[in-house]
C-alpha cells in the first residue's frame, strides 16, 4: 500500500453512477452483511464503460457480477478493525504493526488524507465475478472476501493446483487488464482503474481519481 502513496491526483471529476444504469449485476455484498449503509454499487462513469465493453468479451451469455465498487470511509473503517480484531483474537503473540501490516495486506486502512485516499472511497476500485449463461458465478477458487493466510484469494494461487480456477481467474485478469485495469496480486475479485494503486501499477504519470467523499466535503 505505502508503494504507490506519493502518486499524484489530478481528479477529472468523472461522475459517480450506479451499476445497474449500465445493465450489470450487482450485489451490495457489504449492506447484505450489515457493514456498509448503501444498498447499492456506484463507479465512476469511465470505469463503467471499461467494464462495458471487458463484459462483451466474455462467453456468450455469461456477465460480470459486481459486489463493490465505491466504498464510504465509516464502511472502511469498519472493515479494518474486523479484521485487525480477527487476526488479534487468534494471535495474541503478534504485536501492533504485525497486526496492521497483515490486516492491509486484504483491507485498505480508512484514510483521511486527499493525498492518498483508500482505493474504494475514489469509485476507481470494484471487486467483481463472472456467472454464467444460467446466472450461476462460475468457480473462483473462494469466495470474496477470503482472507486467509494460506493465501487461496492470491490471483495465482491455483496455477499449480487446478487448472479450472486458475483459468477462470484468467479469464477476467486479462478481459479487464485489456481495457486498462490493473489487479490486486491478493485478491483475485480486485481491479482498479485511475486510482492511485492504478497509477502505480501501470507506470502512469499520475491517478485520474481521488476521494469523492473527501473532495466532496472540502
Amino acid at each position: 500500500m505505502t508503494q504507490y502513496k506519493n502518486i499524484k491526483i489530478r481528479d477529472n471529476n468523472e461522475p459517480l453512477i450506479l451499476v445497474e444504469e449500465y445493465g450489470f449485476l450487482f450485489e451490495p455484498f457489504y449492506f447484505k452483511q450489515g457493514i456498509s449503509p448503501m444498498n447499492e454499487v456506484r463507479l465512476r462513469k469511465g470505469v463503467l464503460e471499461k467494464l462495458r465493453k471487458a463484459e462483451q468479451k466474455l462467453p456468450v451469455g455469461w456477465k460480470f457480477k459486481i459486489y463493490d465498487g465505491y466504498r464510504l470511509l465509516e464502511t472502511q473503517k469498519r472493515l479494518f478493525d474486523g479484521l485487525y480484531n480477527y487476526y488479534r483474537n487468534h494471535n495474541p503473540n503478534w504485536d501492533k504493526q504485525t497486526l496492521h501490516d497483515k490486516t492491509e495486506v486484504f483491507v485498505a486502512v480508512a484514510r483521511y488524507d486527499k493525498t492518498h485516499p483508500s482505493p474504494h472511497n475514489t469509485g476507481g476500485a470494484v471487486d467483481l465475478t463472472i456467472v454464467d449463461e444460467n446466472g450461476k458465478e462460475i468457480s473462483m477458487g473462494t469466495v470474496l472476501d477470503e482472507f486467509s493466510e494460506r493465501g487461496l484469494a492470491f490471483t495465482d494461487y491455483f496455477a499449480d493446483k487446478n487448472d479450472e480456477i486458475h483459468e477462470n481467474r484468467m479469464l477476467l485478469k486479462n478481459i479487464l487488464r485489456a481495457e486498462g485495469f490493473q489487479n490486486y496480486k491478493y485478491e483475485w475479485w480486485h481491479y482498479s482503474f485511475g486510482d492511485q494503486m492504478w497509477a502505480f501499477q501501470s507506470g502512469a504519470d499520475y491517478a485520474i481519481y481521488g476521494s469523492v467523499e473527501l473532495n466532496e466535503k472540502s
